[in-house]
């Protein structure tokens, strides 16, 4: 089994480590993103950014310019504030 997976980001793939998070790719495409990059969509399941890169797929990140990225950060701070 190989130690790195394909992943596809927009139009462009990326070679990340099996131990790497999505975190760590969403900064390296940050840039891209005229908002901050809050939640992941991973082979099509709504994925936190703490979760590992750990097989082949497709991501579309969410930021708070998007509906359901705004609605992910205010429940993460409502509840911090809790």
């Amino acid at each position: 089994m190989s130690d790195t997976v394909t992943i596809r980001v927009k139009d462009r793939e990326y070679e990340c480590s099996r131990e790497g998070t999505l975190l760590e790719l969403a900064k390296k495409v940050q840039g891209d993103y005229a908002a901050d990059i809050v939640l992941a969509e991973y082979n099509n399941k709504l994925t936190e950014l703490f979760k590992p890169t750990n097989k082949d797929g497709e991501i579309v990140f969410l930021t708070t310019a998007d509906k359901t990225g705004r609605r992910a950060y205010r429940r993460s701070m409502v509840m911090l504030m809790q």
